[in-house]
């Protein structure tokens, strides 16, 4: 009795085991974009509140980087979904590898990626964005040239996180609208980077 006892003891550990670890992967699913291995849209929106909560508190930067990735579209038309899906891992790479650990990476959507940059102001920021437009152009496609367009917005003390938001999405359509494969800032002048 004793020794069966410790065998079905040993039997529930075990499945207790298993069963946080699938918890966990549920966790991390729930978060993760399955495709990219970023940060899902969700995720980002719960990391955009808690760090302009913190950027409000203890009066520290927040800026926030759009980018798209030019043409994304007709790539897959022309390539079809799994080589443009090969193209989006191709571009989180890039931003994963070139992330701090603060630093929050998703994709917001489609072919659109965002980073949230912690105690981060906007020159920074704009070196940021520009050291990835060159990471992403230098990209070994097999099927095209790949160009990305950014857009870069710095919180602004009292102002909501969709404020944040706005402002660097409206960025973004402004570095489309210009030709692509440039960085423009909301409120300024663009900063155009060379093609």
């Amino acid at each position: 009795l004793y020794e069966q006892l410790q065998q079905a003891n040993q039997e529930l550990e075990t499945a207790n085991q298993e069963l946080l670890a699938m918890n966990t992967l549920l966790s991390q699913a729930a978060i993760t974009d399955s495709l990219t291995g970023l940060r899902n849209h969700r995720a980002f929106q719960e990391s955009l509140l808690s760090l302009v909560q913190i950027a409000e508190r203890y009066q520290q930067p927040l800026s926030l980087i759009m980018l798209d990735i030019d043409h994304f579209k007709q790539f897959n038309d022309r390539f079809g979904h799994p080589a443009g899906d090969e193209l989006l891992r191709q571009v989180a790479t890039v931003l994963r590898q070139s992330a701090r650990a603060s630093d929050v990476v998703a994709r917001y959507g489609g072919e659109e990626f965002a980073i949230l940059l912690p105690n981060t102001d906007l020159n920074e920021a704009v070196q940021v964005a520009e050291r990835l437009r060159q990471q992403i152009a230098a990209i070994q496609n097999p099927h095209a040239h790949i160009t990305a367009s950014f857009g870069i917005a710095t919180h602004r003390k009292r102002s909501a996180p969709a404020t944040l938001l706005y402002e660097a999405d409206s960025a973004l359509y402004e570095a489309k609208r210009r030709g692509r494969n440039r960085i423009c800032i909301y409120g300024a002048d663009a900063y155009d980077a060379a093609s």
